[in-house]
């Protein structure tokens, strides 16, 4: 008797940003992952415009307000509920997970923490390519939150009318609310093969420059280049045509 692949949610928000949206949720539509079942849902604001991007991309669609922010990213986690994941990993419409990042958090996961957060990501610049590095930015892209605290948050990750700060606010919500769990962060993510690349546009609420400056400017300049053609070799041409 074969088990069922591990279901991994993967859930985004969309807002005015419709190149690069069909771009990233093209790119992982297009992801294959041995022993997990990807299930995608996006949550938009734009009626057809965003329901047309994700699903002509593969993926669930949901409709929310896009004020206050928390609320949109909770209807997007109600909407996940619904297939019954395993686990839920959040990420930005302008977000790049590699596949070797779902192999690792699920080697991590087998031994119970309930939440895994990546350390260090690296942050691309769509307009100039360029390309940083920065070891201990924290962000809230690619953290994974398995279904048990999931269901002791009653499906929702955010206090009800926030729109600033959500990394720190979700953090601080689930640490509070689902008690007692471990929170597990993995750092020095590259030497585990894992890849997260944050792409800024004009559309973002934070600048690759905000970026450096809130993590007083302990980024590394890198080959952005390469860095794609490594781990994501079919966006980088997209993204810079």
């Amino acid at each position: 008797m074969s088990h069922r692949p591990f279901r991994i949610c993967l859930v985004t928000a969309l807002w005015l940003r419709e190149t690069l949206e069909r771009i990233v949720l093209g790119y992982y539509s297009q992801l294959k992952l041995g022993g997990v079942e990807l299930i995608l849902v996006a949550v938009g604001s734009e009626g057809l415009s965003s329901m047309k991007r994700a699903t002509d991309n593969g993926w669930h669609y949901v409709e929310a307000d896009n004020e206050p922010l928390s609320d949109k990213w909770n209807h997007g986690i109600a909407a996940a509920a619904m297939h019954e994941p395993d686990a839920v990993v959040v990420i930005g419409s302008d977000d790049l997970l590699n596949e070797q990042y779902f192999y690792s958090v699920l080697d991590e996961y087998k031994d119970g923490p309930g939440v895994i957060q990546l350390a260090d990501a690296y942050y691309h610049d769509a307009e100039t390519a360029e390309t940083v590095y920065i070891e201990r930015a924290y962000p809230g892209a690619g953290t994974f939150i398995s279904a048990d605290i999931l269901r002791r948050m009653e499906w929702r990750l955010w206090r009800s009318g926030k729109n600033k700060y959500l990394d720190r606010e979700m953090s601080e919500y689930v640490r509070r609310e689902a008690y007692p769990f471990e929170w597990r962060t993995i750092r020095n993510c590259e030497s585990r093969g894992i890849v997260l690349v944050d792409i800024k546009t004009s559309v973002n609420m934070w600048t690759l420059d905000d970026n450096k400056r809130i993590t007083d400017n302990r980024h590394v300049q890198v080959d952005g280049l390469g860095l794609f053609s490594k781990h994501f070799p079919t966006v980088y041409g997209k993204l810079h045509n």
